[in-house]
């Protein structure tokens, strides 16, 4: 016999941690899945006060100690590989043959870059470390330093010239299909703009640092860290799975997945949070703002039946 659960969260990043702490202080019956299956682990994150300057991989093992403090979470590391719909909720199974069931499922899978159309090698290995799309977040690091970035649209002039503020030494690599047009528009607005007219072929790195970038006529240029303001991404083939449904957002001039300000999809009891709703937000966004989704979720979940199991939860573990 399956376990049931009211509350699975499918992804254990910070979305994910955060939606199973509160959902969980609701008192219902929460499973989270792929504690060790986070992507990016040695991104620093910054912004966010107590944590300014850890990585990714510290915040969410401390989180995952917050999560085993309490009786009502269950924890497993392994990731899903399948939801599935039934009569009373869904079916949830993993990579190591678990399955459960629940009445809701919150996906909280995180963004799922497609580096491969950057067509740069060895962008990936680099991402989060020395590779970065967010100048607030790790340009300060980086003050005085050589930075590059690749120009795609008319918008990254505005990105070099956010740039600028921490480094003077850009090198500008233009990436786009209408590319004089881009070159006119830099020499016009930003000052003795340092433009290389060759794109970007692969990335040298050392343990996540990048040591020079490969051009397409085999020079090779030093750079200590490369902003790129966009990356494609692709949708998650484990939400596809169960529920397709997308909207156009402009401002990104791509595809997200259609859901409320509350993260609800127009599929009954499907919830998708973080950046797999958003495609991008900062370490303290993500709590901000979602803090109103997983209540939501609580407030929808709350019934007499799942305070009732808790309490019969707590009393057995007093028992022992």
């Amino acid at each position: 016999m399956k376990r049931k659960f009211d509350v699975a969260i499918v992804g254990a990043g910070l979305a994910g941690q955060s939606c199973a702490l509160v959902t969980a202080r609701g008192l219902l019956d929460v499973a989270i899945f792929g504690a060790n299956n986070s992507q990016n682990n040695n991104f620093e994150t910054h912004n966010f006060i107590t944590n300014d300057g850890l990585t990714k991989k510290s915040i969410l093992s401390k989180g995952l100690s917050d999560l085993k403090k309490y009786s009502n979470i269950n924890i497993y590391s392994d990731p899903v590989i399948k939801v599935s719909v039934t009569m009373n909720g869904y079916l949830i199974f993993t990579e190591e043959g678990v399955a459960i069931e629940a009445e809701k499922v919150v996906f909280a899978m995180g963004n799922n870059f497609d580096f491969d159309s950057t067509k740069i090698e060895g962008l990936k290995k680099v991402w989060g470390t020395s590779a970065f799309s967010c100048a607030y977040c790790h340009a300060y690091e980086l003050k005085g330093k050589p930075i590059s970035i690749i120009a795609q649209t008319e918008s990254d002039i505005h990105f070099i010239k956010l740039l600028r503020r921490w480094s003077t030494d850009i090198k500008i690599f233009i990436h786009a299909e209408e590319h004089i047009n881009i070159e006119q528009m830099i020499y016009r607005n930003i000052p003795e703009p340092k433009i290389y007219n060759k794109k970007i072929k692969s990335i040298e790195s050392c343990e996540g640092q990048i040591t020079s970038l490969v051009l397409e006529d085999g020079k090779r240029v030093a750079s200590d860290a490369l902003f790129i303001s966009d990356i494609d991404t692709r949708t998650n083939i484990i939400i596809d799975s169960i529920y397709n449904s997308t909207t156009f957002n402009s401002q990104l001039n791509r595809n997200l997945y259609k859901t409320d300000p509350y993260g609800r999809t127009d599929m009954k009891n499907i919830f998708i949070i973080g950046d797999s709703r958003t495609r991008f937000s900062t370490l303290v966004g993500v709590v901000f703002r979602n803090l109103c989704h997983f209540s939501n979720i609580k407030k929808i979940g709350m019934t007499h039946d799942s305070i009732f199991r808790l309490q019969q939860s707590i009393s057995r573990t007093s028992i022992r």
